[in-house]
């Protein structure tokens, strides 16, 4: 189960940051073209959701990777009955 959504959660890494890097050389190879219609807005925009959903991707990724030292330091360094539904 966390095997499937961290690779669910690194495919939509993936695809954000192709996204991303799709944008910028979207945006260097016509940037005299988007100042003269004023685009820039609608680029910003666009890069701004990629790299919104690549934050919250790698951010979900490290704290699922990282749960399960959590838990297992929790246990180890409470005291038994705080934690009885973990350990």
């Amino acid at each position: 189960m966390a095997r499937n959504y961290l690779t669910r959660i690194g495919e939509r890494r993936v695809m954000a940051n192709r996204t991303r890097f799709a944008l910028i050389n979207e945006i260097f190879g016509g940037m005299k073209d988007i100042k003269i219609s004023q685009k820039e807005a609608v680029f910003q925009s666009r890069f701004e959701e990629a790299s919104t959903i690549t934050m919250k991707a790698q951010l979900a990724s490290r704290i699922a990777s990282q749960s399960p030292q959590f838990i297992i330091q929790a246990c180890f360094f409470s005291p038994a009955s705080s934690l009885p539904a973990f350990c």
